[in-house]
């Protein structure tokens, strides 16, 4: 197979430590996205209530920066192309079942961080 100096042969394994990091940034960045809606159901339902959000509201604040620096880690790997964009399905397994939630993101992700622009 010969790839043109634009294209990205397809990762075919990871180390299993960079497989780890994958697996733990997504599944951080998932359980702080879920606590952040949960977060903002629960200020949408204090208002309506009239209810204080306070600190409903800084709980989220908190939560919406863990959601955004969860994978931080990632970030380098990705712009180094040690992660390509087809990195998720070898991690399907690992996953489980927030495997659909990450392929809805990292596409999105990689393009944002990816280099090579392929």
């Amino acid at each position: 197979m010969t790839l043109s100096s634009t294209q990205t042969a397809p990762i075919t394994s990871m180390t299993p430590a960079t497989k780890r990091l994958f697996v733990k940034c997504w599944k951080a960045e998932y359980a702080a996205t879920v606590k952040a809606n949960k977060l903002s159901d629960d200020i949408d339902l204090a208002y309506i209530l009239e209810k204080p959000v306070a600190r409903l509201e800084n709980s989220l604040s908190t939560w919406n920066k863990k959601q955004n620096e969860a994978c931080d880690a990632l970030i380098p790997l990705v712009e180094s192309g040690e992660l390509t964009k087809d990195v998720v399905d070898l991690c399907r397994e690992e996953l489980g079942e927030i495997y659909g939630y990450v392929c809805d993101c990292y596409h999105d992700f990689w393009l944002d961080f990816n280099t090579d622009n392929s």
